[in-house]
C-alpha cells in the first residue's frame, strides 16, 4: 500500500491512486475523495470515479450528516442499509437510494483536511467492520502522501529549500528507504510554514 503511493509523483496521481486501492480493498461501486483547499473551510471533489467505468461520473451527492460526522467530528461512518438507518432518514442518501456506505476522515493528527467516500447504491449489507478497519488505515497512510505531495508542490511552485538528511539528494530518494512517507514529512517540515506563509500572500 504505502510503496504504491510512494510510486505516485503529484498530486493528482496520487488521488487517482487512492481510489484505486479503495476500489482493490474494499467492495465499493463508487468513490470520492474531497478536500479542503489550504485556507478554506469549503469541500470540494478532488476525484470521483465509477468501479466499472472510466469518464465522466455525473453527480454524486454526499449526505451533510455524513460530511459532518466524518469532517467535523472525525468520525468514521458505516451504514450497510441507509435506508433503513435512522441517522440518514431525512438525508441525501435517502433521496439517491443509496444503501451502503464507508466514509472515513483524511487527515494528519488532528487536522482533517478532507474525506474518503465509497457506496454501493444499490446493494445491502455491502460493508463490514473490517472494510472499515481497512480503509481507516489506508485513509491514515494515504493522508500523509497526500499532505506531502501538497507541500512538494507548492514547495515546487515557490523554491522553497527542503533540508534533507546527509547522504540524500533527491527527495524522490526517500520513497526507497523504510518509512519513507514520515522521513519526507521531516524532511520537509522546516520548509511547510514558509509555504504556508507564501501561498497566504
Amino acid at each position: 500500500m504505502g510503496i504504491t503511493l510512494l510510486a505516485s509523483a503529484t498530486l493528482n496521481e496520487t488521488l487517482e491512486q487512492i481510489v484505486s486501492l479503495v476500489f482493490e480493498s474494499v467492495p465499493a461501486d463508487r468513490c470520492l475523495i474531497m478536500m479542503r483547499d489550504e485556507g478554506s473551510e469549503d469541500l470540494r471533489v478532488a476525484v470521483a470515479r465509477l468501479r466499472d467505468r472510466v469518464g465522466e461520473v455525473g453527480e454524486i451527492r454526499v449526505s451533510r450528516n455524513v460530511l459532518d460526522e466524518v469532517v467535523i467530528r472525525g468520525k468514521s461512518v458505516l451504514t450497510s442499509d441507509a435506508q433503513h438507518d435512522p441517522r440518514f432518514a431525512s438525508g441525501t442518501m435517502v433521496l439517491q437510494g443509496v444503501r451502503s456506505v464507508l466514509a472515513v476522515p483524511l487527515g494528519v493528527a488532528d487536522k482533517v483536511f478532507g474525506i474518503i467516500y465509497a457506496d454501493s447504491p444499490i446493494a445491502e449489507g455491502r460493508f463490514t467492520e473490517d472494510h472499515l478497519k481497512v480503509l481507516t488505515t489506508l485513509a491514515s497512510v494515504a493522508a500523509i502522501r497526500v499532505e506531502n505531495a501538497r507541500l512538494v508542490e507548492a514547495f515546487g511552485a515557490r523554491a522553497v529549500p527542503v533540508s534533507l538528511p546527509d547522504g540524500v539528494k533527491d527527495p524522490a530518494d526517500l520513497a526507497r528507504r523504510p518509512n519513507g512517507d514520515r522521513l519526507f514529512a521531516e524532511a520537509i517540515c522546516g520548509a511547510s510554514s514558509r509555504i504556508s506563509e507564501l501561498a497566504h500572500r
